[in-house]
């Protein structure tokens, strides 16, 4: 009966009360660092300065137009003469357009233009990245969460099992032995919590750096659990055509060779000739009230005879950045293909991890309401039962571990391929 009554007292374990403070989503962390994280803002401005060279590429092919103006005064006095003043004012514009330079210009320009396509792409790449790191930043803290919340359980168990120590003690159908474990396995768990929370506050202090965010870390990451992402148990040529389809770092990388090989086919043409359609207006004279006026229009070609050899080192050089630009693009589909394998395999043995974790936690959740019974009873001791407490509080901590790994290895597949989002 005495056993019974004491079972019935302390059964309850503590029951924390909820946080009033703000829940924070993964899609919020990843909206919020797509919009301050640092790293984009670069990218972004490397954009912007790609399209600004692609517009002045752009201007030899356009119209130009110069003015200019003169004016000047003078005077003369011969000895014993008057003095004799001079003026004379001139003015003008001149403008010519490029008629034809055997497409070395346009050549150029596309060249231009396709490089700030690859920026492009690349600042797409970096936006992934973000991405990646919040989302990992995140699921680091709500594991780092879940391990407090385990702490808690342990710790109230341990409170459970010492008031039942403390009655037993107390009747004397239990050692004092028995009791003072019990108070080091309190305090014990007391630490570990203390520790978990200072874990999950770092936690989130890493995640407001990845979101790009400088601010209090006085919020909660939301419980919900990351579903499986679309197609992961898919094989491995699958998966990788998917990812040279979408990722941005394969795009970019074929956008930088056709640049390169416009660059090159425009290096080949640097002595061909130039011509420009040109025209001019010009005022002069020394009375201003009698302007002489003349107009011209015409055509010129301009072309080098020897440059030294400058042009033919250029062409070696562009052809030689080519080559290069090739070599890595062939090594980025052989990485795309290793980083394809090993997300599809991480992601594999990390639910195989989970699944034996889950099967672990059942086991050691039903280890300890045994220890418990038998202690109950008398049947059992102080130290099975901290060994059973030690066992689920172990298995618990590896169920969590094992949610880390699947749902980070599952980021990075995403990643690996392209997608955007989770779903």
């Amino acid at each position: 009966m005495l056993s019974l009554l004491v079972l019935l007292t302390v059964a309850q374990p503590a029951v924390d009360s909820p946080s009033t403070a703000p829940s924070l989503t993964i899609q919020q962390a990843v909206t919020t660092a797509k919009k301050q994280h640092p790293s984009l803002s670069v990218a972004r401005a490397r954009t912007m300065g790609a399209d600004a060279r692609a517009d002045q590429a752009r201007a030899p092919l356009r119209p130009s137009l110069d003015a200019s103006g003169r004016f000047s005064a003078s005077t003369s006095s011969p000895f014993n003469s008057q003095f004799n003043n001079r003026t004379s004012y001139s003015g003008g514009l001149s403008g010519s357009i490029l008629v034809y330079d055997f497409d070395r210009t346009k050549n150029r320009l596309e060249a231009a233009k396709t490089s700030a396509i690859a920026q492009k792409f690349s600042e797409t790449g970096v936006a992934q990245d973000v991405a990646l790191d919040a989302r990992v930043a995140f699921i680091n803290a709500r594991a780092a969460k879940d391990l407090v919340v385990i702490a808690k359980q342990r710790l109230a168990n341990e409170q459970r099992h010492l008031k039942q120590s403390e009655a037993f003690v107390e009747v004397g159908t239990r050692p004092a032995i028995d009791l003072a474990k019990a108070k080091t396995l309190v305090a014990n768990a007391k630490a570990a919590v203390a520790q978990t929370e200072n874990n999950y506050e770092i936690a989130k202090a890493r995640l407001n750096a990845a979101m790009g965010v400088s601010g209090s870390t006085d919020y909660d990451v939301a419980d919900t659990k990351l579903s499986a992402i679309e197609g992961e148990n898919g094989s491995a040529s699958e998966l990788y055509n998917e990812a040279v389809t979408n990722r941005p770092e394969l795009a970019a990388a074929k956008a930088d060779i056709r640049a390169q090989q416009l660059t090159l086919e425009a290096s080949k043409k640097g002595l061909h000739p130039s011509v420009r359609l040109g025209t001019d207006l010009s005022v002069g004279g020394s009375d201003l009230n009698r302007p002489n006026w003349t107009a011209g229009l015409g055509l010129s070609i301009s072309f080098s005879l020897f440059d030294g050899g400058a042009n033919d080192a250029r062409v070696r050089s562009d052809r030689a950045n080519l080559m290069a630009l090739n070599a890595q693009k062939q090594n980025l589909d052989q990485q795309t293909w290793l980083a394809v394998e090993q997300s599809r395999l991480a992601v594999r043995s990390a639910k195989a991890e989970l699944l034996a974790a889950n099967e672990g936690h059942e086991a050691a959740k039903e280890l300890l309401t045994l220890a418990e019974g038998r202690y109950q009873q008398g049947a059992g001791n102080a130290i099975e039962l901290s060994d059973a407490q030690l066992v689920l509080t172990n298995a618990a901590s590896r169920q969590v571990q094992a949610t880390f790994k699947l749902e980070t290895a599952r980021a990075q597949l995403l990643r690996t391929l392209g997608r955007t989002s989770w779903t």
